[in-house]
């Protein structure tokens, strides 16, 4: 499988998802889409991860390149190929699925728990129920409607 990620800081490395990719004979390909004029062909990559950043995804008139990478993902959710949403990324899923994206009344900040939704992806069948992450955000939104792009 080819994975096709979009960061948005430079300096984020990649080094658990490339040894993951690698570990279960995966193609890890990377692109900055605020820096990249083109973006992978959909059909030249298997799943779309889409990375964190300290943007928010209602920020488009401070970040142009943003109204390229919704166009891009977008298109990506009606080919309906798998996507998985880290950070900045779950706030783009949950904003064209429909979810109203907003500064959070507080910053979450440090290690908490999460954990699986029913409708879970076989790629991903090996995690827990619950499990810590670490977390550092601004933002907040509903979990979406998956049916619905808009």
């Amino acid at each position: 499988m080819i994975i096709y990620c979009l960061y948005h800081i430079d300096f984020e490395n990649f080094w658990n998802l490339k040894e993951w990719a690698l570990l279960h004979d995966h193609m890890l390909r990377t692109a900055n889409p605020s820096k990249c004029l083109d973006l992978l062909s959909p059909d030249n990559f298997d799943m779309l991860v889409i990375m964190g950043g300290t943007m928010s995804v209602y920020e488009k008139d401070e970040h142009q390149w943003l109204y390229k990478e919704k166009a891009f993902v977008k298109e990506i959710l009606r080919l309906g190929k798998p996507i998985l949403g880290i950070c900045f990324g779950g706030q783009m899923l949950a904003q064209l699925l429909g979810a109203d994206v907003r500064p959070n009344a507080h910053k979450e900040i440090g290690w908490h728990h999460v954990r699986k939704i029913p409708v879970w992806h076989d790629l991903l069948k090996g995690l827990p129920d619950t499990f810590p992450v670490f977390q550092w955000h601004g933002d907040t939104f509903e979990i979406p409607e998956c049916h619905k792009i808009v």
